[in-house]
Order: C-alpha cells, then sequence, then structure tokens
C-alpha cells in the first residue's frame, strides 16, 4: 500500500500561497494533514509583489468562494470589493473605439451553432451590428447596472457570471485567517536554502534564515517569479515568451476614487503598453504595463498618479513542468501572463483546483505530475494565446501593439487565427479558461471579420433570422434597464 503524503510545506506566504493552503485545508479536513506556510521573503517585505495584479478576477472565484462555504458579503466588505461584469478594452484597433469582453453568453445558441455566426451572415448582407447589444453583461456594464444573476434558467438574467475586484493585501489577510482555522501554520521566516534528495528530483526540506529546518512529503512552490524550489532548486527550464509578449515592466498605485465604481476593468492601449483600472468600493487600482526597452522607466512613474507607486519588473513565459518530483508551483512560481486578460488569480485558483483533483500519494507522484503538467501547461498556453491575440490584431503603428508576423506565432494561436478568419471557428481545446464566446467577442471586438460563416447559420430563412436577432436584443435591453445602478447595488448588498 502507498504511504499517504501527511505533511506539506507551502514556501511563499503570498496570496498563491495562503490561497493553496486555505484550500488544501479545507478539501483534506477529513484527513490527518500538516500545512506549514513558509513566508519565504525578507522579514517586512511582500512575498510576491506581483500579487497586485490579482485585483481583477475571472468568473471562477464566486464558485470558489461557495465551494469553501465563504460568505460573499463578509469577503467583499473586507476586501472593499466591487462586482466584474467584464473588461472594457479602448484603443486597441482605434484610439477612438472600445468593446467590451463580457462574462457571460452572446445572444443565444439559434440551430446549434454560436451566436457569432449569425451576426457574420448579416454583416455579409450589409447589417453590421454590435456583439456588445446581444450580451446581457456587457448592456449592464456600458450602464453601470448590476445584480446577481436569476437563478431561473427561462429568464435572460440568468446568462451571465460575474467576478470581482479586489484588494489584493486585505484578500490574502482574508484567506490566511481562513487557512490558519483549518489549522495551518504560518512560519514567518525568510528562506534560506533548498535541501535535495539524493536523487536530486526531490525536495528533502527548505532551511530557513532562523535556522530552523522543514522537512515535509509534498512542497509547494509559492515564491512568485523567483521560482526558488521548482527553479532554482529543481533546475526546471522556463520558457520565456517575451518574443510574443514583450511588456515587461509595471507601475502601479491607488488613488481614492472620486466616482461610483463601474463593474468592468478598463484596459487602454499606451504608446509601449496598455493601462489598466480596477474600481475597489473606495479606491482605483491602476498601471501602467509597458515594454522597457521602448518606455522610459522614469516617464512611466510620471504618468501615474503618486500615491506611493510600485515600480515591478516580469517576463511573460511558464515553467516547462509545473510539477516535478515532490514540488508543485503555484502561481507565478509556475508562470506568469501579463493582466491583460485579468487571468492571475484564475491561474492560481486552476493549479490548486487541480492538485486537489490529483492529490497524490508517495506511490502515485509521477502519474498525477504528468496529468497535472499537461492540463495546466495547456491552461497556461490558451491563456497566452488569448492574450497574444489582443497584439496580433491590433492595428496600432506603434510597438508592441503592431504585433508579431504570423509566421511567428505558436502554431496553436496560428491554427485559432486561420479558423476564424475563414469561417468564424472557435477551436478550443480541452483545457482552456477562456471559451467559445470569449474568443468570438475579441476576435470580432478586434476587427475581425470571418470570410465564410458556419453552414449550420443558413438553416434559417433571412426573415426568420433578423425576427429572431432582432427580438434577442430587445428582450437583454429590456431586461438590463430593470437592474439597479450598481453602486447602489452594492451599499444595500453590503449593508
Amino acid at each position: 500500500m502507498s504511504e499517504a503524503v501527511r505533511n506539506i510545506v507551502v514556501v511563499g506566504g503570498g496570496l498563491a500561497g495562503w490561497y493553496a493552503a486555505a484550500r488544501l485545508g479545507h478539501a483534506m479536513r477529513g484527513r490527518k494533514i500538516t500545512v506549514r506556510v513558509v513566508h519565504a521573503a525578507a522579514p517586512g517585505a511582500e512575498a510576491d509583489p506581483l500579487d497586485v495584479f490579482c485585483a481583477s478576477t475571472l468568473p471562477g472565484l464566486p464558485l470558489a468562494h461557495a465551494e469553501l462555504g465563504r460568505d460573499e458579503r463578509a469577503f467583499m466588505r473586507e476586501c472593499r470589493a466591487t462586482f466584474k461584469l467584464g473588461t472594457e478594452y479602448r484603443g486597441l484597433t482605434d484610439p477612438a473605439r472600445s468593446y467590451l469582453l463580457p462574462h457571460g453568453e452572446i445572444g443565444a445558441r439559434l440551430e446549434a451553432v454560436g451566436f457569432h455566426q449569425f451576426i457574420t451572415r448579416l454583416a455579409q448582407s450589409g447589417r453590421a451590428l454590435d456583439l456588445d447589444e446581444f450580451s446581457v453583461p456587457a448592456l449592464a456594464a456600458r450602464l453601470g447596472r448590476f445584480a446577481h444573476p436569476s437563478q431561473d434558467a427561462r429568464s435572460v438574467l440568468s446568462t451571465f457570471e460575474y467576478a470581482y475586484h479586489l484588494d489584493t493585501q486585505a484578500y490574502t489577510r482574508l484567506v490566511r485567517g481562513f487557512a490558519q482555522s483549518l489549522g495551518a501554520v504560518a512560519v514567518d521566516a525568510e528562506l534560506a536554502g533548498v535541501e535535495l534528495d539524493a536523487d536530486g528530483r526531490n525536495i528533502a526540506a527548505v532551511r530557513l534564515a532562523d535556522g530552523q529546518r522543514i522537512a515535509g512529503d509534498l512542497f509547494l512552490d509559492c515564491s512568485g517569479a523567483r521560482a526558488a524550489l521548482l527553479g532554482e532548486a529543481l533546475g526546471v527550464p522556463f520558457d520565456s515568451w517575451q518574443s510574443w509578449l514583450p511588456c515587461d515592466r509595471a507601475v502601479v498605485t491607488s488613488v481614492a476614487a472620486f466616482e461610483p465604481p463601474a463593474p468592468f476593468t478598463r484596459v487602454s492601449a499606451e504608446p509601449g503598453g496598455w493601462s489598466w483600472q480596477a474600481p475597489l468600493r473606495d479606491q482605483l487600482v491602476q498601471g501602467l504595463i509597458f515594454d522597457g526597452n521602448r518606455v522610459d522607466a522614469d516617464a512611466a512613474l510620471g504618468k501615474v498618479a503618486q500615491s506611493r507607486p510600485l515600480a515591478l519588473r516580469f517576463t511573460n513565459g511558464r515553467h516547462r513542468e509545473l510539477w516535478r518530483g515532490n514540488c508543485v508551483a503555484i502561481g507565478a512560481a509556475a508562470g506568469f501572463l501579463e493582466p491583460l486578460a485579468a487571468t492571475g488569480l484564475e491561474l492560481i485558483n486552476e493549479g490548486v483546483t487541480r492538485l486537489v483533483a490529483l492529490f497524490p500519494d508517495r506511490g502515485s507522484a509521477v502519474v498525477m505530475a504528468n496529468e497535472y503538467n499537461r492540463a495546466l501547461g495547456a491552461m497556461y498556453d490558451g491563456a497566452r494565446d488569448f492574450v497574444l491575440l489582443h497584439y496580433l490584431l491590433s492595428r496600432r503603428a506603434a510597438a508592441p501593439w503592431n504585433g508579431p508576423p504570423a509566421a511567428a506565432l505558436p502554431p496553436s494561436l496560428a491554427r485559432r487565427v486561420e479558423m476564424f478568419r475563414y469561417r468564424g471557428r472557435v477551436v478550443l481545446n480541452d483545457d482552456e479558461i477562456f471559451e467559445e464566446p470569449d474568443w468570438a467577442c475579441t476576435f470580432v471586438g478586434l476587427g475581425q471579420r470571418p470570410a465564410h460563416y458556419s453552414i449550420l447559420a443558413d438553416q434559417l430563412g433571412d426573415a426568420d433570422m433578423v425576427a429572431q436577432v432582432a427580438k434577442i436584443a430587445r428582450v437583454m435591453q429590456a431586461a438590463v434597464q430593470k437592474l439597479p445602478p450598481h453602486h447602489l447595488y452594492l451599499d444595500r448588498y453590503l449593508a
């Protein structure tokens, strides 16, 4: 019989580390396990400064909170959180144009085909329509309205999801408290070294600056981009995506909010990069993400309101393996992707979710690691393709927005682009964060129009199709008009 894994050591006391400890403690509460979280960074220093990019989330977090039994109101009050219906992208192809990437369905599936196929058919007959008109979350976001989705599947108000904007430091404190209530132990010491076993493929123990030596059965590397265990100690190669995604610097700050929070994240194209705004209840987290070879760092600092700005460096990419031996990397220790599509906390969440599902005993670690590396690697690569699509289809002349040539694209993205350009087909793999409506909205929002549409979209006659599309728009617009303003809903919900 294989020996159970009992002793878990988490290296990195930032958001990834404490989120992992909370999820594992909850999932394993019927087993006898020990979870210790080593801060790993210098005293008083942030365990992972890149956590700030998790301020804007994707819709997986409300579901994770529900599974953990966490009260949404209490979480939102403590983290000054607001609701998020999507992301607005401004000026990526035209300085005067924006589009919304909503968290939810587009239109309705007519004849078992994506709604964007009917929009393509109408466009080719001279009827240009905006996809935002056929999305409840996009319409609500534009109007600044919000309510929780309806539980009635027949209602058009059940066709969307939502995410959050949150204070990442407050959220880290929250999940830390929850993890400790489940028995996790905080070790507030700096990492001094890592001991490997005789074959060099497993970690035996970590040594701390205060002299402690902590051994374990399973080690989670949550040390941020440093990847102190997976990268430095075990030597797993890091594959950089910088030739495709050249932004490598950021300046981030928080300023007082002077208007009600919008229920969406705002991304705007800037020379040599892009800017980002995530509205909390009383503050606005904002930043400038840019290519340090093309934008002067001091000039970037000057563009961001001077409220203790945080200057950061990063490299887009991921480690070739995310689980080796008895070490699993979570968060930026596994890989990093600039927050153009708010993937930071979602990738942490997915990493921990897969680890729980594939939790090993000592005899199954290799099998579980192989499946974990396949699934999470595909998820990171799919998210990379989604972010890179924004660069590829941008028609701005200024680098890096002129994008790489098609021949230089990752083959997975080249295939997606080819299929959409020909017939509007969205190619999805088994393990994806973004779904068909997300890809379709992004292609269309960035000005891509397929040469042809699916033959399934021809099953409706012209008159029937036009009538159904118009009805969908009317029903959605009427429903959204009844929703309350986002800030008033927040005030009532969190009172």
